[in-house]
């Protein structure tokens, strides 16, 4: 080392430069001088190069300017070298310096010249104005687009800062843009900013990016948007990030209806998952069951685990699956937009129920993506509206019985007032001719016979239109069904075989209204043959006593019954139609076939005579009803059948009977017979003609009035007036039928003679009610 500093600075052996210019003081100065200023320039021009080269971080070719630097300090080095020399012999330091500058000015030179292209190339300070220029009206451009841009967009700095907002961006959040620039987007979000600022470090370092990421911002009036946000990241030519661009898109209203059409689907769910009485699901285009709610799981019995996945023909009876129901309901659905019908379903366990179905065809785009399927069960629905429509029927036919009864009790009226003029005025004839016309007698006797069974007809035909009073009575059972047989076997006909099953000397007595009894044995009777129909088959009618022991509900009471029983072999009854069969109005016969109410009338007759009527039936095993009347021991009373026969006792000992009859040829034919019997006879066409009579003074014992009259008031009426101003006198009532009587009260002294009576017959009357008045008041006993 000692010897290259040596070498460099050791002045042994050599000459200063000042030598050569033989120390002539103004050369050594102007050179010592001139070297000076010259080093001190060149170590300053690298200086500033330096200062420059640090500012301008975006200097072009800066390696270059490093070794021009190198070169300028190297030469200035140079020059206080040669000031060095002009005292001191130092040439080796001088040759060092003058090497380094000559390889450095090398290798700029080599480095210079490649770079001339390129550096002639770079723009002239005209053509830089020129691009500045239009760099500016670039940049205005470009932010007179950002500004204006037709989206809401915003620009953040690496700190989240907002840059710039275009003029969208300020009238969807309603601030100014003095109110936003420089601020933290984080103060515009309803978080906070929280997501934004733990993203932002990642979007910078390009790790992610915002795409449709859901923000919710606050505008200036504090209402809450909700937005989509989506950014691109700027970077500088060197590839460092700057800033952020963001795109916001407002799907406030979008994520309203949204969240109104989830509410809204979350809504219909909750009611679809509560309907239980509608079975609603949907099927795919193919009728594979996709969704199952709980009401189509109480009504058909499949869990959805069972059934999604599955046809809808499941659902179908075997019959309706044979004919294709299931498919052809989906295509009427697909054709027309809806189908709806009525029909039987099956459940899961198999058994049937009326369904009302309706399938929607569902179609978006003009795609058919599946239908929507409603059932409901209105078996019951069915079954009321069967029974109202069975109701109205037997309500028609009942209307029409009534009308047809009322019309019969009618008809029967005024035929009983015929027939009492015909019968009483043959009486009348038979008895005053004598045996000296005993050929007109005899006619007379035959034309009576014949009204005497004209009159049994009236009384059936009352009995059919139920106009006449119950009258329950001891009587003998088996002389009842014995009596009836001849009529009962030409109502079944000749296929039919009848037979009885009565023992021999009967059974005793029971208590109940003979012709109720035997309308009900000819209704049951006529029921069984309607069950066989037209084919051959047997009817037994069977007569035993039966004990009843106590039962819960207490009906019949406990005691010995006679069970009247009519059986067929015909198809018998089900067990739902067996316990209907005493209801109103309940048949199983066709329209205008029957009202329902026969057996209920049976039902009730023998409960109002103090029994019971029961069935016992069974499909394949015919029918037995059974009626059971309480058995008696009390006598029967007799009551004598309308008799026309010669009455030869005379009655009458001038009593006065005041006859009140509106019909003139009944009246005259009463009175004639009265006055046979030897009574006096007052007559009146009416009631108030009758009181005229009475009130003027006629002394009257007896009053005959007949009870169905025109005028102010009827037979009934009438009598109870008068025996309020005379109430000494007896009263008989006459009447065609005793449905004139129903619900009406009688005097337990009033004798009633049914039209068409006998001589014999109101002889008894008259007899019977003038004795017990008498005998209630002797006073007026005749002396």
């Amino acid at each position: 080392m000692s010897e290259l500093v040596r070498w460099m600075f050791d002045p042994a052996g050599l000459t200063p430069h000042g030598f050569c210019l033989l120390w002539e003081p103004w050369l050594i100065w102007t050179h010592a001088l001139s070297n000076i200023a010259i080093g001190l320039a060149y170590f300053s021009i690298p200086w500033a190069l330096l200062w420059f080269a640090q500012r301008r971080r975006d200097l072009v070719f800066k390696p270059v300017l490093w070794m021009f630097a190198a070169f300028i300090f190297l030469c200035g080095a140079g020059h206080w070298l040669d000031l060095l020399t002009l005292w001191v012999p130092a040439y080796g330091a001088e040759g060092v310096i003058k090497a380094a500058t000559a390889l450095v000015s090398v290798v700029t030179a080599m480095a210079l010249w490649p770079l001339m292209p390129r550096a002639l190339a770079l723009p002239s300070p005209s053509l830089m104005q020129a691009s500045n220029k239009a760099l500016r009206e670039s940049e205005a451009r470009h932010r007179a687009n950002f500004v204006g841009a037709p989206v809401p967009l915003h620009i953040l700095d690496a700190e989240g800062r907002i840059v710039e907002v275009s003029d969208r961006w300020l009238d969807l959040l309603g601030y100014s843009r003095m109110e936003v620039i420089g601020r933290l987007v984080d103060e515009f979000q309803e978080d906070g900013g929280v997501a934004t600022r733990a993203a932002l470090p990642a979007v910078f370092s390009a790790a992610a990016e915002f795409r449709d990421t859901p923000r919710r911002l606050i505008r200036r009036d504090g209402a809450v948007l909700d937005v989509l946000v989506s950014s691109r990241l700027e970077r500088a030519p060197d590839g460092m990030p700057t800033h952020l661009i963001t795109a916001l898109v407002d799907v406030t209203a979008r994520k309203r209806a949204e969240t109104a059409l989830a509410e809204s689907e979350r809504s219909f769910r909750l009611l679809v998952e509560g309907v239980a009485d509608y079975a609603i699901y949907m099927l795919n285009p193919n009728g594979i069951v996709t969704t199952w709610n709980p009401g189509a799981e109480r009504i058909k019995g499949y869990s959805a685990l069972e059934i999604i996945g599955q046809h809808v023909s499941r659902f179908y009876t075997e019959e309706d699956s044979a004919t294709g129901a299931a498919e052809r309901a989906l295509q009427i659905a697909t054709k027309e937009g809806r189908y709806d019908s009525e029909g039987w379903r099956l459940r899961k366990d198999g058994s049937r129920f009326w369904a009302s179905v309706v399938v929607d065809a569902i179609w978006e785009n003009g795609v058919l993506i599946g239908f929507a399927k409603v059932t409901r069960d209105i078996t019951q629905q069915r079954e009321v509206a069967e029974a109202l429509e069975i109701t109205r029927a037997q309500l028609a036919q009942a209307q029409k019985m009534e009308a047809i009864g009322q019309l019969t009790g009618g008809i029967a009226h005024d035929f009983n007032n015929m027939l009492q003029a015909m019968t009483g005025n043959l009486e009348l004839i038979r008895r005053r001719v004598g045996e000296e016309q005993f050929d007109v007698a005899r006619l007379a006797g035959n034309a009576l016979e014949a009204g005497a069974k004209a009159a049994g007809l009236t009384s059936q035909l009352l009995s059919i239109a139920r106009r006449q009073r119950l009258d329950p009575r001891p009587l003998d059972p088996a002389d009842v069904i014995t009596g009836m047989r001849d009529l009962l076997a030409r109502a079944v006909g000749e296929r039919i075989m009848l037979h009885t099953d009565v023992p021999e000397g009967g059974i005793g007595l029971c208590l109940a209204d003979v012709s109720q009894l035997e309308s009900a044995l000819l209704n049951l009777v006529i029921n069984a043959r309607d069950a066989i129909g037209g084919a051959a088959g047997n009817i037994v009618i069977s007569l035993h006593p039966e004990r009843i022991e106590a039962t819960p509900g207490g009906w019949p009471q406990d005691g010995d019954y006679v069970r009247i029983a009519v059986s067929d072999d015909g198809p018998g009854m089900p067990e739902d139609v067996r316990r209907r069969a005493f209801e109103p109005f309940f048949t199983t016969k066709g329209p205008g076939k029957g009202t329902g109410l026969g057996l209920a009338q049976i039902h009730g007759f023998s409960h109002q005579s103090g029994g019971t009527a029961v069935i016992e039936s069974a499909p394949g095993k015919g029918t037995q009803v059974a009626i059971l009347l309480p058995r008696t021991t009390r006598p029967v009373r007799l009551t004598p059948e309308p008799s026309f026969a010669t009455a030869d006792t005379e009655a009458g000992s001038s009593e006065t009977v005041l006859v009140v009859e509106d019909d003139p040829l009944v009246r005259t034919a009463l009175v004639e017979t009265l006055r046979d019997l030897r009574y006096r006879v007052v007559a009146a066409a009416d009631a108030d003609a009758a009181l005229a009579l009475l009130g003027s003074g006629v002394a009257a014992d007896l009053i005959l009035t007949d009870l169905s009259m025109p005028g102010s008031m009827d037979g009934l009426d009438f009598a109870a007036v008068a025996r309020m101003r005379f109430q000494k006198l007896p009263v008989i009532l006459t009447t065609g039928h005793a449905g004139d009587l129903s619900n009406r009260l009688l005097p337990t002294e009033m004798i009633i003679v049914r039209k068409p009576y006998s001589r014999g017959e109101i002889m008894s009357a008259v007899t019977a009610s003038l004795a017990r008045s008498h005998d209630q008041h002797p006073a007026l006993a005749p002396a």
